[in-house]
């Protein structure tokens, strides 16, 4: 793991459901946060029901964390990456020693919450957890450095990256160590790979709803890379479709074939994400920040 792990107070446990009341009780900077996210909440309340119905007691941590990625995301939407990765991990994780040169971003603290209530669960997985943290970051800084420098990825380049950057392998990690049963790490391991599989489909997907928008902000995104090298829109938007198709089969598949039953909660959650997702898209695209003014 990049940069010095630091200790920090562990923040208090989430007891409450109301969102509200976990933005207050976790002090100004998470509110911050989850005003960001203000037009989402509902949207990602409901997913959230709908892929881990099962442990309800789960769910504010759940919203809080979904808050956190899109806020990370956000930001280096909007603002220029930092000038190192060091200095990038460092003002959005809580682990990592702070750049006095560059600040935390308030996303830190909201993760810091959502950190500290899962050491409680299960401590000795944090370090796994923590480190597909820093893949996350780093993936969403590569996405914000291509579009700030107006360059292209080769293909293979771009699906290594794109692979981490919407969070899909952390969130998959945050339910495994939020279910039920003790993990070790060799559960996680595998746990990961089965999560690939699932974040392949959910990246392809989320490139095929969003080409049009992201061409217009500038961004890198599969359907363009695959017009640039067929050259036409309609057959690039065909080759992501079976893409798509393909690694949709390969999703679905994962919940069919577990051979540790201990990590059947956080696989079928995955999976569900998943669809919950293409049902989202099915609709409409997620709504933009709030930003602060």
């Amino acid at each position: 793991m990049g940069g010095a792990v630091v200790s920090e107070p562990h923040p208090p446990t989430l007891v409450t459901g109301n969102r509200r009341a976990i933005s207050i009780a976790h002090g100004p900077a998470v509110q911050r946060v989850m005003r960001r996210c203000k037009h989402r909440l509902p949207i990602i309340e409901r997913q959230i029901a709908a892929y881990w119905p099962e442990r309800t007691g789960d769910h504010p941590l759940l919203l809080l964390f979904s808050c956190v990625v899109f806020s990370i995301d956000d930001v280096l939407d909007s603002q220029p990456p930092a000038p190192t990765v060091a200095a990038e991990l460092a003002r959005f994780l809580p682990w990592q020693r702070l750049d006095a040169s560059m600040g935390a971003d308030d996303s830190r603290a909201a993760l810091a919450a959502v950190a500290g209530e899962l050491r409680a669960r299960q401590p000795s997985l944090m370090d796994v957890w923590q480190a597909e943290g820093e893949r996350t970051v780093r993936a969403m800084r590569r996405e914000a450095l291509w579009r700030v420098q107006g360059r292209r990825p080769a293909f293979s380049t771009y699906m290594r990256v794109a692979m981490h950057s919407l969070g899909v392998v952390w969130m998959g990690l945050t339910l495994a160590v939020l279910g039920p049963d003790h993990l070790g790490r060799d559960d996680l391991a595998l746990f990961r790979r089965k999560a690939g599989r699932v974040a392949r489909a959910c990246r392809v997907l989320n490139d095929l709803a969003t080409w049009r928008r992201e061409r217009a902000e500038g961004k890198v995104n599969l359907v363009q890379l695959q017009s640039e090298r067929v050259g036409e829109i309609d057959q690039a938007v065909a080759l992501v479709e079976h893409m798509y198709a393909e690694a949709r089969a390969r999703a679905l598949a994962v919940q069919r074939r577990i051979s540790v039953p201990r990590l059947a909660p956080a696989i079928i959650g995955l999976v569900r994400l998943s669809q919950v997702l293409e049902q989202q898209y099915a609709q409409q695209d997620y709504p933009g920040p709030v930003r602060e003014v």
